[in-house]
C-alpha cells in the first residue's frame, strides 16, 4: 500500500482502487480470475473500496466452484507467499 510518512494513503489511491473493483465487476474476466482480486479489495480498510468488492464478491462466490483444485491452489499460493527453491513444496490435495 503507498503511504505517506504519517500513515495516511497517498491522495489518488482511493480513486485507483475503486477503479481496479469496478474493472473486475465489468466482467472481462471469468469468474475464478476475478475471485482473487476481488477477496483482496475485500480487505481493504477503506469502505468506498470494501463496498464495491462485498457486492461482487457476493455474485462471484454463487459463480465460481470452491472446490475446484487450480483455484484452491492459487489461494493457497497468495497465501503462502512466493516459494523459494530451498522451501518445501506444498500441495492441496483434495481426496
Amino acid at each position: 500500500m503507498a503511504a505517506t510518512r504519517d500513515g495516511m494513503s497517498k491522495p489518488g489511491t482511493i480513486e485507483y482502487k475503486v477503479g481496479i473493483m469496478t474493472f473486475y465487476t465489468r466482467r472481462f474476466f471469468p469468474a475464478e480470475e476475478s475471485i482473487i482480486p476481488v477477496l483482496f479489495g475485500y480487505g481493504d480498510s477503506r469502505h468506498s473500496v470494501v463496498s464495491i468488492a462485498a457486492k461482487e464478491l457476493r455474485t462471484l462466490s454463487i459463480l465460481v466452484d470452491w472446490e475446484d483444485e487450480s483455484l484452491l491452489n492459487r489461494l493457497l499460493a497468495w497465501y503462502l507467499g512466493r516459494r523459494r527453491d530451498f522451501d518445501p513444496k506444498v500441495s492441496c490435495s483434495l481426496k
